[in-house]
Order: C-alpha cells, then sequence, then structure tokens
C-alpha cells in the first residue's frame, strides 16, 4: 500500500477509512474529508481507468461534431469541468453554443477563467437535472447534444430523470454519457458510500450503489423517449475500468423509423417518384424487379429504365429518386456519349437523391472509379442532391463509399 501512497484511489481511501467511525457515530461529514486538498476534483480526473474512458467521451463527441459541426450542446453537471477540459480541445470549436451548467453557480467562476476563448459561444447556467427544465428557464428541444458525465447516475429517480433531461432534446438529437456500470468493483462503495448521495437509489432498486448496467440504462432510456443504448464502450476488464460510454436519441416516429426502417408503408416514409436505371446486365434486370417489390409501397410513383440515355427526354420531379445500376454491366463512363452526358445533366439537376451502384470498382472495373470523382465534383456543384455510392466486388460483399471521403 506504502508504493502506491500517491495514487487518488489510496489517498481517498486512506482519508475514508481513518474517518468511518467519527462519520457513523455522526461526529463528521465524509464529505468534507474527500473534497480537502481537492482530492475529490483530482478523483474525477486521475482515478483508474476515468482518463481512458474520459477521452472516449471526447472522442464520441468529436465524431458526432464531425458530421454535425454547429450544434447546440449542453453539459449537465460539468462541475469542475473534469469533462470539458477534455471535449473542448476534442471538437476544436466545431459548435454553435456551448451550455455549462452545474446544480449550482459554485464552480462557474473558475469555468469561465478556463475557457476564455470561447466566452462568445459557451454560457453557465444552474440546472437541477431532477427538476423539470422548463420550469427553471430552459426551453424545450432547443438543444442537439447533451453530455452527462458520470451525473445521471447521482439521482433519486431514475425513471424520471433521462425523461426530464429528453425535454431537452430535439428529435434526433443526441444523448452522451459517461456511467459507471459495473458494480463489481468494492473500491467505489468503499469512498463514496459515505456519502448520502450514493444510496439515493436505495428504495427504487439499487440496494447497493446508485450505479446501473449498461442493459438497466437501455431500458431506462427506451422507457424516456430516446432510442435506448444504441451505442456503448465494450465492457472488458470491468474490475479496474467499470466504466461505459453511452449514446443514445431522443426519438419521435420520424426518428423511429430511421432507427428500425420497415417495409410497411407508412405516412412519414411515404415519398414521391422512383426511377431504376437497370442497365443492360441480367443482374442489374433482376435487383431492379426486386427493389421494384420492395420500394413500390413507399412512392406515389415507380419507373424503369433500360438506359440513361432515356432519361434525356424525361422530365424528372424534383423529388425524384433515382437508383442507378448501369454500371453494373459497362460503366457509363466507359463509353460516354453526349446523350448520355446530356441525360447525367438533366438527372443531377432535378433529382433529390441518387443511389449509384457499381461493381467491381476496387479490382477488375477501373471505369466504374470515375464516377466516385464525378460524384465530388457533384456534391461541389449541387447542394441539394444526396447522393450514395456503392460498391459491389464479384464476390457481391458490399463496399460502400461517400462522396469526397
Amino acid at each position: 500500500m506504502h508504493e502506491h501512497s500517491e495514487k487518488i484511489e489510496v489517498k481517498l481511501m486512506r482519508s475514508v477509512g481513518e474517518r468511518l467511525p467519527a462519520n457513523v457515530r455522526g461526529q463528521t461529514v465524509i464529505l468534507e474529508h474527500i473534497m480537502k486538498d481537492g482530492m475529490l476534483d483530482q478523483y474525477y480526473v486521475e482515478s483508474l481507468g476515468l482518463r481512458p474512458y474520459t477521452t472516449f467521451l471526447a472522442q464520441v463527441i468529436g465524431q458526432i461534431t464531425h458530421v454535425h459541426p454547429h450544434l447546440r450542446m449542453l453539459e449537465i453537471g460539468a462541475g469542475t469541468a473534469g469533462a470539458t477540459k477534455s471535449i473542448l480541445p476534442k471538437i476544436d470549436g466545431a459548435f454553435d453554443r456551448y451550455t455549462f451548467t452545474d446544480i449550482s453557480s459554485g464552480f462557474f467562476e473558475t469555468a469561465r477563467r478556463v475557457f476564455t476563448e470561447f466566452a462568445g459561444r459557451m454560457t453557465f447556467e444552474v440546472l437541477d437535472a431532477e427538476k423539470d427544465v422548463a420550469e427553471q428557464g430552459f426551453q424545450e428541444q432547443s438543444y442537439d447534444l447533451i453530455i452527462a458525465s458520470l451525473v445521471l447516475h447521482a439521482t433519486k429517480d431514475l425513471q424520471y430523470t433521462p425523461s426530464n433531461v429528453r425535454h431537452l432534446l430535439r428529435p434526433g438529437g443526441f444523448l452522451v454519457m459517461l456511467e459507471i456500470t459495473s458494480n463489481a468493483t468494492m473500491r467505489m462503495s468503499f469512498t463514496m458510500g459515505g456519502l448520502s448521495g450514493w444510496w439515493l437509489g436505495a428504495d427504487s432498486g439499487r440496494p447497493w450503489s446508485v450505479c446501473v448496467s449498461t442493459t438497466q440504462w437501455h431500458t431506462l432510456l427506451l422507457d424516456s423517449g430516446l432510442t435506448g443504448v444504441e451505442a456503448s464502450t465494450p465492457e472488458q476488464d470491468t474490475l479496474p475500468r467499470p466504466f461505459s460510454v453511452l449514446v443514445s436519441r431522443a426519438a419521435d416516429q420520424r426518428v423511429d423509423l430511421l432507427v428500425s426502417p420497415s417495409l410497411e408503408p407508412s405516412p412519414l416514409s411515404a415519398m414521391g417518384e422512383a426511377v431504376i436505371i437497370t442497365g443492360s446486365s441480367l443482374k442489374g434486370h433482376q435487383v431492379a424487379r426486386a427493389a421494384l417489390r420492395m420500394l413500390r409501397p413507399h412512392y406515389s410513383s415507380m419507373r424503369t429504365v433500360r438506359a440513361l440515355d432515356e432519361l434525356a427526354t424525361w422530365e424528372l420531379s424534383t423529388r425524384a429518386s433515382v437508383l442507378n445500376l448501369t454500371d453494373w454491366g459497362e460503366p457509363v463512363f466507359q463509353n460516354l456519349s453526349p446523350s448520355s452526358f446530356t441525360a447525367l445533366k438533366s438527372l443531377f439537376s432535378r433529382a433529390r437523391t441518387v443511389a449509384w451502384t457499381t461493381k467491381g470498382r476496387q479490382r477488375d472495373q477501373p471505369y466504374a472509379n470515375m464516377s466516385v470523382d464525378f460524384s465530388r465534383a457533384l456534391m461541389m456543384e449541387y447542394p441539394h442532391l444526396q447522393l450514395h455510392l456503392v460498391d459491389f466486388e464479384t464476390d457481391a460483399k458490399p463496399f460502400c463509399a461517400v462522396p469526397g471521403g
């Protein structure tokens, strides 16, 4: 024990152990001692396993802001800013507004000094996750991303708290949590067991600590109007590292349809015109036939054409969705004719969504690669266009590419 005496866990356990009898007799309060010399703040940064999981939290948020760089973000229970200090450098300013909240304003002055470079886009507000958010002056559905690092478990009613937090999120908005999801480690309960907050859930199915498993969080989030645990860090070696990063989204009918697409028609899935360009290959015709059966209930009209040139004389709807299977035979750019080029211009100037499929692009069909370069240019020229590229190798294993990626 002596050789690890400078470890924050050992310091905390020693401080708690030496004063536990006096705490039980009501002669002292454990919180005073674990906060002495900044030990609790240090614990939330340096305790075993927490630093890498805080990094994982920041990386997940970085991935989200990379795709959506103008989010309105709110952090619940930011406190000493242990997580914030990892998150803000990772997202590198890729946000519209960052609301730093805590149950009291005691940490705000220090946080303002630390994050002065974001002064114009960072606000500091008092927020109690256990109280109605609207009654505290927060506008419902006004945030795109909510961060909760080691905070939601420390509330009395886990049936209510996630639901209350859900009111802050717009439909499809993200909730990213860092939580203790294993009760297997004794050091947590020993160091925190002297705090009344550790037993907040004793009357609601949490007799050993306030923490619940990833599976329990999944159910709680689903019951609170979110999508459950959509993504989480692997639970490995939980004894030294009892943490998980969990990602969920605010659900509604439209989000549910995106998460779990259905073949059954729905008003939310109703679309306009669909056009399938089969090309000359047998496989293209077979795929087109199957696609017609699956998609017909969702579209008001569906048409098939054999060659790209036929589109030159059509008046495509501005809401049209197009599936191009031409490259499964001879790639469009292998022998591009003037009429085909005219048809391409007509297609991309009007269609809203295009799925362009190729076959063998990475192996034996180099002309199909021209579709990728062409698509990158199109994405800059036509901002209205949603263009998706899917390549199938000759063994039929799909490979997906994003234009510009």
